[in-house]
């Protein structure tokens, strides 16, 4: 019966509280770290064709520049080159090129959506016409944006008389 005792009167140790933002992010940051890795093994490996590892290479420099990071060098003796990788990585997670280069057109269409769309309000409509109005105006004084817009107006008739024949 002491034995018992003993073991219910023992101290227990105090634990510290688990920080799970701490255990996340460093997850994160070694799952990173191996990503640097995987993409260091692959554009060195020569196991893939010049272009494709040519494309990695040409999508980080991307992401590098467009972030204002260091693009890495890939010299052998770039001790830096991982690390240089993992923090570009860390930073540009959700980061998509490809999304990038086509948001100008995507807007352009969606715009152009809401001013042609039959049902649009027209407080939206007068909005949306008044802010591109002004975000338009300084340029339409310049030759080449005038020219462009002729170009426009001709084409624009030339599909309707096209449409009517």
């Amino acid at each position: 019966m002491s034995k018992a005792k003993s073991k219910n009167s023992r101290t227990r140790r105090r634990t510290e509280p688990l920080d799970l933002v701490a255990v996340q992010e460093s997850a994160v940051q070694e799952s990173i770290e191996r990503q640097a890795d995987v993409v260091l093994a692959f554009t060195g490996s020569g196991g893939v064709p010049d272009f494709i590892s040519d494309a990695v290479i040409d999508a980080i420099e991307e992401a590098a520049q467009r972030t204002g990071f260091p693009a890495p060098t890939y010299a052998p003796e770039e001790k830096d080159t991982r690390r240089i990788l993992a923090d570009l990585f860390s930073q540009t997670r959700h980061l998509s090129l490809r999304a990038q280069q086509n948001t100008r057109e995507e807007l352009a269409r969606a715009l152009s959506a809401v001013l042609n769309h039959p049902d649009t309000p027209s407080s939206l409509f007068n909005a949306v016409g008044r802010e591109l109005t002004e975000l338009l105006t300084p340029d339409w004084t310049l030759p080449e944006m005038i020219e462009r817009a002729l170009d426009d107006d001709a084409r624009v008739r030339q599909e309707g008389i096209m449409r009517h024949v």
